[in-house]
């Protein structure tokens, strides 16, 4: 399994400890003689020689009996899960053993964020036709995966994605700060994040915070490429950048309303940023306005840049 072949003798004191270590836990079956926190914290320390003195004894550290015998396996799967990362694990160890097995259940039913989408694929392909109980939350996971994909879809409007797509572009093209997509890439991945991870409070703030900050680039944008126009206004204040932007003609009257009153939403305390009881649906739509005005702020920006005159 590792890709580190075994020296004849330990080559340092880190590799003698793990050596060590090692063969105190077959030895002592009955209380192990280091704690799990502090195998692991060893093992970290050469992953590499940890994990092929872990292969090249992992029979005697799982089967060799005594009362310490579970807690012993249950630590060397866990530093293999950790040291080798999910896909490894589970593509080395899913077919060996049931108590791999079991032990790769238990993480899927703790952690399934652990799993990525090809994770559940092998996995299903794996037991499509078994009577492990890995079966069932395999095919409970994909589901709940599917219908959430499903759920994303149906809410987004059509070109969505395209739009969201071309404002970033935008963003890089005008060399704006890389933290803007940064930011709206957190966006979507909290909008994405299963319910009980869902914290509506701080995406409401992700999406006020990438409007402020949108509107002082922009801003500083029109300064730096027509330095006549350039005034004492504070842009990081985004009601005064929106102010300006109306002033030097970037926006009209009737965009700098919607702007302000988009603003407005975002920090409504009782939908906005404070709202405990904001829902997905409602962070997801002030997310898509956000989208789709910046889109046009940038078509705005680039006319106005394209215009010659002076004043």
């Amino acid at each position: 399994m590792a890709e580190f072949s075994l020296p004849a003798q330990p080559e340092n004191e880190l590799q003698r400890s793990i050596e060590t270590t090692i063969g105190l836990l077959i030895a002592n079956r009955e209380r192990p003689a280091v704690s799990v926190e502090q195998f692991k914290a060893i093992c970290r320390a050469a992953p590499e020689y940890a994990l092929a003195m872990i292969d090249q004894k992992r029979a005697l550290l799982l089967v060799s009996g005594g009362t310490g015998q579970e807690e012993i396996a249950h630590a060397v799967r866990s530093i293999e899960w950790e040291l080798l990362g999910p896909s490894q694990f589970i593509r080395t160890r899913s077919s060996v053993a049931s108590d791999d097995i079991g032990f790769i259940h238990e993480r899927l039913l703790k952690n399934p964020d652990d799993f990525d989408r090809n994770d559940i694929n092998y996995l299903h392909d794996q037991f499509k036709h078994s009577s492990h109980a890995i079966r069932d939350t395999i095919l409970s996971e994909l589901t709940k995966r599917m219908t959430s994909l499903a759920e994303q879809m149906l809410a987004e409007p059509p070109g969505m994605s395209q739009d969201i797509a071309s404002l970033k572009k935008s963003i890089t093209d005008y060399g704006f700060n890389p933290e803007l997509n940064e930011i709206l890439q957190k966006i979507d991945t909290e909008l994405q994040s299963q319910s009980d991870a869902f914290d509506q409070v701080a995406t409401m703030r992700h999406i006020r915070s990438f409007f402020e900050r949108l509107h002082e680039s922009v801003g500083k944008e029109l300064r730096r490429r027509k330095p006549h126009l350039g005034n004492g206004t504070p842009l990081e204040k985004c009601g005064q950048a929106i102010d300006y932007l109306t002033r030097k003609r970037v926006i009209t009257a009737k965009f700098k309303n919607l702007a302000k009153c988009l603003y407005a939403i975002l920090s409504d305390d009782e939908y906005g940023v404070h709202a405990l009881s904001a829902t997905r649906d409602y962070t997801r739509l002030c997310r898509n306005m956000v989208v789709e005005y910046a889109v046009t702020l940038f078509f705005e920006l680039e006319r106005r840049l394209a215009n010659s005159d002076e004043d």
